[in-house]
């Protein structure tokens, strides 16, 4: 603690002279620079791929790593304070936008954090905030008590960090100059700059998509939790071990794997992907499901959350997706006509497929980072409507 609150220190001294190098740079190299992080989320990493693939300079620098990735999913993954130290400078000056959650970046980290958006805003560093879940989640804001039991039961600490968390997120509704929440919406933010249920982009165009399911063959179902309760993971477990006397289902639970051997379960195996029972929308395990054509089960219009489901059909792409839903009461029933029926596996694996080209591509990923760029830069009106399905301008995307 001792050695943030000195770098704060020297960092709050040096704030003018790293103004001036920031201003020097502006003059002489004018093309953006963009960051992706800090938190060691693999979307940081699509994210930036998508980016690159517009011709654009983007790294992914990330705290740490998780145990389901591996160092080289990054581009840059910081472990020492030596090289965090760095990256507060390096971000400073030869950075011009970032991407980030409400965690905010590196100045974030410190003492001072709560003035980092300030901080940005002043050293004219654009900064686009995504929420992703635990950076956003105030429990007090959520009207769904078996999801506030769930995350209780693995994030307590939120509740208890109450405090700081809205410090970050009202100060970032206030200071981001571009701000987007997703399947969080409705968690009390009064700020939403885009309309959609899931900004997660995945390397669809590299994947060549498995059809073509056979009656009799082994049903392969797959579920990778990395909190059981949150996803439901202990009713899917009974619920399949049940249907087991009546299919030949060999079941296939991922816990703590490498993201890679979780592909290649659904690329290799999978039938089903069943992601969860609890929560709203989807996240990205759905999509890399759908992406090989595997049909998905999940909480999307379940009747928890019937008013956000509503909104994002209403207003945006959701009422499109063909994850099946299902809840704790009707996994059962759900399941048991899946299993039943390989004429409707086949159709919700084309559909499936289709669904992530449109809207969870690489391809999707650079419009929707390229209009957000552009309305940054003043050359176009507000993205709110964006994925609206009668007016939004993405409809006339050939995607």
């Amino acid at each position: 603690m001792i050695f943030k609150y000195l770098i704060s220190f020297i960092l709050v001294t040096f704030l003018p002279i790293l103004y001036i190098l920031r201003f020097l740079r502006k003059v002489f190299y004018h093309q953006d620079n963009i960051l992706l992080g800090i938190q060691p989320l693999i979307s940081n990493k699509y994210w930036s791929n998508a980016l690159n693939m517009m011709g654009l300079r983007s790294k992914s620098v990330v705290i740490g790593t998780f145990v389901i990735n591996q160092t080289d999913d990054f581009d840059y993954v910081i472990n020492t304070r030596l090289k965090f130290l760095k990256w507060i400078v390096t971000y400073l000056l030869f950075y011009d936008i970032l991407i980030l959650s409400f965690r905010g970046g590196f100045i974030g980290k410190l003492p001072i954090g709560r003035f980092e958006p300030i901080i940005l805003k002043i050293f004219k560093i654009k900064t686009i905030i995504l929420g992703y879940g635990s950076d956003i989640h105030l429990y007090d804001r959520i009207n769904q008590c078996s999801y506030i039991h769930t995350l209780n039961s693995f994030y307590p600490q939120s509740s208890k960090n109450r405090v700081p968390i809205i410090r970050a997120t009202e100060s970032w509704q206030k200071h981001a100059s571009f701000l987007a929440t997703a399947m969080f919406f409705g968690n009390g933010f009064y700020r939403n700059d885009i309309l959609t249920p899931n900004f997660l982009f995945f390397p669809v165009e590299n994947i060549v998509p498995k059809y073509n399911y056979k009656r009799n063959s082994p049903i392969y179902i797959v579920h990778s939790p990395n909190h059981r309760i949150i996803k439901g993971t202990e009713y899917i477990n009974h619920i399949v071990e049940k249907l087991q006397s009546e299919f030949n289902i060999e079941y296939i639970l991922l816990e703590k794997k490498p993201n890679q051997e979780v592909l290649n379960i659904l690329q290799n195996k999978a039938t089903i992907f069943i992601e969860k029972l609890v929560g709203p929308s989807y996240a990205l395990s759905a999509i890399e499901a759908m992406s090989y054509g595997v049909p998905v089960i999940g909480s999307v219009n379940n009747g928890d959350w019937d008013d956000l489901y509503k909104s994002f059909s209403r207003y945006s792409f959701l009422e499109e997706c063909p994850i099946v839903s299902a809840s704790i009461e009707t996994l059962e029933s759900v399941l048991r006509n899946l299993c039943s029926s390989p004429d409707k596996l086949n159709h919700l694996s084309r559909k499936s497929r289709r669904y992530v080209e449109r809207y969870h591509s690489y391809k999707s990923g650079g419009i929707f980072f390229n209009e957000i760029f552009r309305l940054l830069k003043k050359e176009r009106a507000d993205l709110k409507n964006f994925y609206h399905p009668l007016i939004g301008e993405y409809r006339k995307f050939d995607c």
